[in-house]
């Protein structure tokens, strides 16, 4: 797919109605595209498609087994992906919250076997993750625009520019995996910063505020079908199929691993909790739950507390706005999963160890200024 969309053959067989284009968009094969490339690797050298009928040794006669230096390239640029977005995420949780909280986060990160395997794959998660960071920050560069109203063309134009650049990034984000889509509420936060700070009465702002959110759902819509000349003779029609085959796929694979799905509110909240505060948590996984679970509590209310403080006043609170304002709608649908899978659970995982590593350094500040009022440091 990357050789036939780079070289304008938009009409390949390869974006024709199949299980392939139905199955995912092709935003992150592109991305593999380009590191296989890098690495001096042509069309010849991808493998073919896996067989789930046949065993190991005839899917590896089959030439189904990427090479090690083919599977390499591909996943350099997820790594780079990841690396960047940590790194993005770094600087505004520095602003935000304060170094300690931006370097606890850095070092939960690093020390995170479950982040190091499912960013380093040459699947979609990485991209998502990415082109979801440019979300948080293109939103945040927005609301820092409106922060400081000026009634000029110039400030006017610079706006248009920002609230489409939203648009595009959670396109994006959905051409890299549908459930990125969900991101298109990230226009509603954008419409209601417009309105707070708008220059204008009441009614202009709304009205801006209206067409605010409309430019960023239909650059959003533009972007998402762009992307894929598979949606472009029937949009409409062809992202139906795309949303019925992935229902399609999670019911199939509910019947095919029983033991895996998830099919009562009661196993839902103990999975969930499990996966997000003890196996996956950034401290004692699989012991650690009400540890993680307070820690998250309590960095969730400094959160919350720093947003209504700060919201329109300093930059710091406009980066926590955007970035919980995109966790939640980017990690929300993971939660309605059927299938207690790992990998499913990467965007709520990720959201929450960002609000532990804030907890934690609001515990350490705050024991720390303790400390430094006693007596006993005083002497």
């Amino acid at each position: 797919m990357f050789e036939e969309f780079f070289s304008g053959k938009f009409d390949s067989p390869y974006f024709a109605d199949s299980y392939v284009t139905r199955t995912q968009p092709p935003l992150a094969r592109y991305v593999i595209g380009v590191g296989r490339r890098l690495g001096g690797h042509a069309w010849s050298d991808i493998n073919t498609p896996w067989n789930w009928s046949l065993d190991l040794r005839r899917n590896e006669q089959n030439g189904a087994i990427p090479s090690d230096s083919v599977l390499w390239w591909s996943r350099l640029p997820m790594v780079v992906l990841a690396v960047g977005s940590w790194t993005i995420l770094f600087g505004l949780i520095r602003k935000a919250a304060g170094p300690l909280a931006g370097y606890i986060w850095m070092l939960f990160g690093i020390a995170s076997p479950y982040f190091h395997l499912h960013l380093s794959r040459a699947m979609a998660d990485s991209v998502l993750l990415f082109c979801c960071v440019l979300v948080i920050l293109s939103s945040y560069f927005t609301l820092m625009h409106l922060r400081q109203p000026q009634a000029t063309p110039r400030w006017q134009r610079h706006l248009w520019l920002l609230i489409i650049s939203v648009g595009v990034c959670v396109g994006a984000t959905g051409a890299a995996k549908l459930n990125g889509l969900a991101l298109g509420m990230v226009g509603v936060l954008v419409g209601a910063g417009v309105v707070s700070r708008y220059p204008g009465t009441l009614r202009h702002r709304g009205l801006m505020a209206v067409t605010s959110v409309l430019v960023v759902g239909v650059c959003s819509l533009l972007t998402f079908v762009a992307l894929n000349p598979y949606l472009w003779p029937n949009p409409i029609m062809h992202t139906w199929n795309m949303l019925d085959q992935r229902a399609f796929e999670m019911t199939d694979q509910q019947q095919v691993f029983p033991e895996q799905q998830i099919d009562s509110l009661g196993k839902r909240i103990g999975v969930v909790s499990m996966r997000i505060f003890s196996l996956h948590a950034p401290l004692l996984p699989e012991q650690g739950l009400l540890l993680n679970l307070a820690l998250f509590i309590l960095g969730l209310y400094a959160i919350i507390k720093r947003i209504r403080t700060d919201a329109f006043q300093q930059s710091g609170g406009l980066a926590l706005l955007a970035i919980m304002v995109t966790g939640f709608f980017i990690s929300f649908p993971s939660l309605l999963t059927p299938l207690d899978w790992d990998r499913y659970f990467l965007f709520p995982i990720f959201f929450v160890t960002m609000t532990i590593a804030i907890g934690l350094a609001t515990l350490i500040e705050q024991a720390y200024a303790r400390l430094q009022a006693s007596p006993l440091f005083q002497r």
